[in-house]
Formats: C-alpha cells, sequence, structure tokens
C-alpha cells in the first residue's frame, strides 16, 4: 500500500506469506511426502550430505508446520504481481502494449508482468521486456 502522496516514500508492501492455516499444513504435507523422501534416496546414494531436516528423523505434523512457519519465505525474484495477458484474460491488469487495463497514460514493465516465474534469473527477461516495451513505445 502506499503509505503517504510522497512519490519518494517506499511502498508499504506484505507478501501475506503463509498467511491461510492452510498454506502451511500444504507445505508440511509436501515436505513430508515428497521432499523427505527425495533427499532420503539421495543421501543414501551418497548424492548429497547433510540438509536442514534430518532424513532418518520421523517428524510430527506439528514439527513440520513449526519447520515451515520458521524457514519459509519469499523468493529472490518475485513475478506474477501485475499479470500481462490476452483481452479476455479477467486475470491480467496489463495488456500486450504494458499499458494498465483502466488507468490512462501507466505501463508496467518490469518482472510483476510475468504470468508465471521464469525457470532461471529474471534479469534476462525483464530485459527483453524492457526492449521490446521501447519498441512498442517508441513506434
Amino acid at each position: 500500500s502506499i503509505q503517504s502522496n510522497n512519490p519518494a516514500d517506499g511502498l508499504l508492501i506484505d507478501p501475506n506469506i503463509l498467511s491461510h492455516p492452510d498454506d502451511i499444513k500444504t507445505i508440511a504435507r509436501g515436505i513430508k511426502s515428497f521432499i523427505l523422501p527425495f533427499f532420503k534416496d539421495l543421501q543414501a546414494r551418497n548424492v548429497i550430505s547433510g540438509g536442514s531436516l534430518d532424513t532418518s528423523y520421523q517428524y510430527s505434523d506439528e514439527e513440520l508446520e513449526e519447520f515451515v512457519r520458521v524457514h519459509i519465505d519469499t523468493s529472490h525474484h518475485p513475478v506474477g504481481t501485475a499479470k500481462m495477458g490476452a483481452v479476455g484474460d479477467t486475470l491480467a491488469v496489463v495488456d500486450s502494449n504494458f499499458k494498465v487495463r483502466g488507468v490512462k497514460g501507466l505501463r508496467v514493465v518490469d518482472a510483476s508482468i510475468f504470468p508465471v516465474a521464469p525457470s532461471g534469473n529474471i534479469n534476462a527477461p525483464v530485459i527483453v521486456a524492457a526492449l521490446k516495451a521501447v519498441d512498442i513505445i517508441s513506434s
């Protein structure tokens, strides 16, 4: 949210990480049913050693939920907060010309327009989007 009418003041951003109780339970279930067995297998084959969780220990649901509360955080490169999409996409707030729908004179040209996170670092995709925006705005 905006904290003042001074554009130099930063935004107040709360990503609501783990704000719904199902978030914690779902991630804890995923750790129990997939992550721990996966890493246990890798450790058994001497592919990896160590880690944040002891794969030989039988964690309770409560212990895994506490692990999630303590260790889960946002990614280093959040994307998708102002999705770009086709005309009929009701979830998209930015059109293919980088214009914010319903707001005259405002464009968004950053990683927030990506509907899904790229599998790697976002630097190159943001540069490509910026170059495309320059072409569109210049013409």
